[in-house]
């Protein structure tokens, strides 16, 4: 499985959680909704009720009052209720759409309130109530008390039922409300504690082999087995199959380069001693006089064995500083004491180039490879006469500062252009002005000088405009 399907589980699986989540809580906010809708709809029907239930007591009372006062207002009072009642009852049959027990209780409560006006009818017309009352006047009145009773009864039964109703309401928007807060809950913590395990589950594995990938980084660096080689099947394997390749085309490579080396140290550098040897001993003589011409020749003959001899010694110990194979000789010594030998190596070299030499230096103690510093010191400084004008002036100094001792090399020479400055350190890499004063240097000096500096836990650079000279300095640390 992939890095990219991996995070997509990580987002869809919380993200299809909380679609189930809304959808249950849309699902609930519906039921509850109906059931608002519901008790607001028995409230309103309770209400009509109450008011049909009314319409009948004013009708009894407009009727009475009219028999006692013969007044026509009350007729037309009475009609008026009468007239009114069948759309009232048609609003309640509304109502109880979707509910048959409540819209069979408005059925009965219509057919009573029939029978009281079919039994009323009589006393707005006197003359037919006059007739009733002679034939039974008791028996009449009571069948409109019947009447009445059975219309109150049945819209008391209606009330009571639809308050009921709307008393349990309550109860169920209670238990509704706490069923939304537990769906909320749940829904939120169950979808936190997903999201956290399953993003725990892919970024620990994740994370697990890319800090494989990064150790075996680091054991590449210092030449040491790589750890075990990843297990999955995304991308980061992909990437540790890749990198081992990668280790194991290096190391193939730093092989040959081994070979290599140590082909120029033993095949190369013992031929050219011995025909250095034999050139020096042809010019002292010993196998005959030769002329001034034939001495010449030798003496070309031998420095270039010499420059060949110190560039195979370059490279040798290029190699070993780069592999670590080579340990250093630490003592400890005063910082006065490089400086010395630095001044008497070099000082047939300054007055041949008619270079002035100075030399300052602070009481310092230093714990290092004597031998490897005075090579960095004397090949600096070495440099800095080589490129200076003659009549000018190279100056080195070793001052204290804070916990190192720090080493300046100044010269007054035609300095080193600012792009040429990243690369100056790096092997076989040489300035313009350093290809116009010599073109037959091998371009590790300043590489090993580097490596010795570093090895000993200091910094080498440089500071140098073009046109204005240099200063190689580096630092080491007091001790």
């Amino acid at each position: 499985m992939t890095i990219a399907r991996k995070g997509l589980i990580v987002v869809s699986v919380p993200l299809i959680l909380q679609f189930v989540f809304v959808c249950v809580l849309s699902v609930l906010l519906h039921y509850s909704q109906e059931d608002a809708a519901r008790l607001s709809q028995s409230r309103t029907f309770v209400t009509k009720v109450d008011n049909i239930n009314r319409d009948f007591l004013e009708l009894g009372m407009s009727l009475a009052a009219f028999r006692y006062t013969k007044g026509r207002k009350f007729i037309k009072q009475y009609d008026e209720i009468v007239g009114g009642l069948p759309a009232k009852f048609d609003e309640l049959k509304k109502l109880s759409e979707g509910y048959p027990s409540r819209l069979t209780h408005v059925e009965k409560l219509q057919r009573d309130g029939n029978n009281v006006i079919e039994l009323t009818q009589s006393f707005r017309r006197p003359a037919d109530s006059a007739i009733v009352y002679l034939l039974d006047p008791l028996a009449y009145r009571q069948k409109i008390s019947d009447a009445f009773s059975q219309f109150s009864e049945e819209s008391a039964a209606v009330a009571n039922e639809e308050l009921q109703l709307q008393q349990n309401s309550p109860a169920a928007e209670s238990t509704m409300r706490k069923g939304l807060t537990v769906c909320i809950v749940l829904g939120l913590l169950s979808s936190t504690m997903l999201t956290f395990i399953l993003t725990r589950f892919f970024m620990t594995n994740i994370t697990r082999r890319l800090a494989i990938l990064t150790a075996n980084s680091l054991l590449f660096s210092i030449k040491k087995p790589l750890m075990a080689p990843v297990i999955g099947d995304d991308e980061i394997v992909e990437l540790d199959q890749n990198f081992r390749k990668m280790v194991a085309q290096i190391e193939e490579a730093d092989n040959r380069r081994h070979l290599y080396v140590q082909m120029i140290s033993h095949d190369l550098r013992g031929p050219l001693t011995s025909m250095r040897s034999t050139i020096e001993a042809a010019e002292r003589g010993i196998y005959g006089q030769i002329t001034d011409k034939g001495k010449n020749r030798f003496a070309a003959a031998q420095n270039d064995s010499d420059r060949l001899i110190g560039l195979i010694n370059e490279m040798i110990d290029y190699d070993g500083l780069a592999d670590g194979s080579i340990e250093l000789d630490k003592d400890r010594f005063e910082a006065k004491e490089l400086m010395d030998a630095a001044k008497d190596s070099l000082e047939s070299l300054a007055e041949a180039k008619q270079v002035e030499l100075q030399f300052s230096c602070d009481e310092a103690n230093l714990t290092a490879d004597k031998d490897r510093l005075k090579r960095v010191l004397i090949n600096l400084m070495h440099n800095a006469i080589k490129f200076s004008p003659p009549h000018s002036v190279v100056k080195a100094e070793a001052n204290i500062k804070d916990n190192s001792v720090v080493f300046r090399i100044i010269d007054q020479g035609a300095g080193v252009k600012q792009e040429e400055i990243n690369n100056l350190f790096q092997p076989f890499q040489m300035g313009e002005s350093a290809k116009t004063v010599s073109e037959t240097g091998s371009g590790l000096g300043l590489a090993i000088c580097k490596m010795i500096i570093e090895a000993h836990h200091g910094t080498l650079d440089v500071e140098s405009k073009s046109g204005k000279g240099s200063c190689f300095w580096f630092s080491l640390p007091l001790g």
